[in-house]
């Protein structure tokens, strides 16, 4: 306030202990108050800064909004190792993003039969799409995000992972096997209640929920004689419930909320 200048400060090295101040704006009368947050809806963040002359000759300087950071060229988010508990024959990925004029999302991915060597990325995707043969019991993804536009930016907001350990999507056996929320989706975030639909001749089967990163959250057994599981508090977010009996699967997506 009493400089007249509206300054942020960079910490360069992480921890606070190494900083550089940025003037955003000098000559700023009376600057005060200030506020961070994204303006425009673009996901960068924003200063908007007042002013306010409290006594003396002068004129508050009036409302301004400054830009003072940008998106990076290119980043990435490397997922957990997802156990699909087969040898899947059948897979495919969704996603549903924004991808303004001059940005760009790719998925590469990596498979193994065995998680403690998951091998080089590969299978790069621009597009969601069939991964039917490609992949093995053990499954990573790579999110690659890039702009050549610095005041803009993809957006992911979901991403899943479809497979069956035979047999092509739609194959009546596959759809023998059910699972649904009891609670309904959304849900609330404390836990979710599913029951598993068993048809004749299954007695038995793993139920796993996975969370968006692809990261196993909870896992257990059902019984056709004892065919619900509960699980433990969620954080709000979108899960995936997947059932594995034998040689089919089923799944069901669900949104947890507070």
């Amino acid at each position: 306030w009493t400089a007249d200048k509206v300054m942020w400060y960079e910490n360069l090295d992480g921890i606070g202990n190494s900083w550089e101040n940025h003037e955003a704006a000098a000559g700023f009368n009376g600057a005060w108050p200030v506020v961070i947050t994204d303006t425009d809806g673009d996901g960068c963040l924003e200063i908007a800064a007042g002013a306010d002359v409290l006594s003396g000759p002068g004129t508050s300087h009036g409302i301004s909004i400054y830009d003072v950071c940008e998106f990076e060229t290119q980043g990435f988010l490397v997922s957990n190792i997802l156990d699909t508990e087969c040898d899947p024959q059948w897979a495919s990925t969704e996603w549903d993003c924004a991808s303004p004029a001059g940005t760009s999302i790719c998925i590469s991915w990596k498979t193994s039969s065995d998680s403690s060597s998951m091998g080089d990325w590969k299978y790069p995707m621009s597009y969601p799409g069939l991964l039917s043969g490609l992949l093995d019991r053990f499954v990573q993804y790579r999110l690659e995000l890039a702009t050549s536009d610095l005041s803009v930016s993809p957006i992911l907001t979901e991403i899943s992972l479809n497979w069956c350990p035979t047999g092509i999507e739609g194959d009546d056996d596959l759809q023998s096997l059910t699972v649904r929320s009891v609670n309904g989706s959304p849900c609330s975030a404390s836990s979710l209640c599913a029951e598993v639909g068993f048809p004749e001749g299954i007695l038995q089967a793993s139920a796993i929920l996975i969370d968006i990163s692809g990261r196993v959250v909870f896992h257990g057994e059902v019984s056709s004689s004892e065919p619900f599981f509960q699980t433990g508090k969620l954080n709000p977010g979108i899960y995936h419930v997947i059932v594995n009996a034998s040689e089919i699967c089923a799944s069901e997506r669900v949104v947890a909320l507070n």
